[in-house]
């Protein structure tokens, strides 16, 4: 398998993670947030701060929106082909991200 392309993507979340403002990429006020199975073959589960509903976003490597809904803790990629994506997560008050690798 060739682990270049999550090499590429690695830098780019490390430059994403850096900026800051009212876009949909990831910013420094993100707080981190644990997924697994990660990498995942299609599902997700999520430790939540907090039990309750949440808004996600799903960003690819260029930073477009892949996917967006409401969790209680889980998330499917089915729709999504394998690479690397970036998950946001977002409280009334607090957003929450992290990487993400499907299979």
């Amino acid at each position: 398998e060739d682990l270049a392309p999550i090499g590429y993507h690695n830098a780019i979340w490390e430059k994403l993670s850096t900026l800051r403002g009212t876009t949909s990429t990831p910013s420094l006020n993100t707080l981190p947030l644990t997924a697994f199975p990660n990498p995942t073959e299609g599902t997700v589960w999520l430790r939540l701060p907090e039990v309750g509903r949440y808004a996600y976003t799903i960003f690819d490597g260029r930073g477009r929106r892949c996917q967006e809904g409401f969790t209680n803790g889980r998330v499917t990629l089915d729709d999504l082909a394998p690479g690397a994506y970036w998950l946001r997560l977002q409280s009334q008050d607090k957003v929450y991200g992290t990487r993400l690798v499907k299979r």
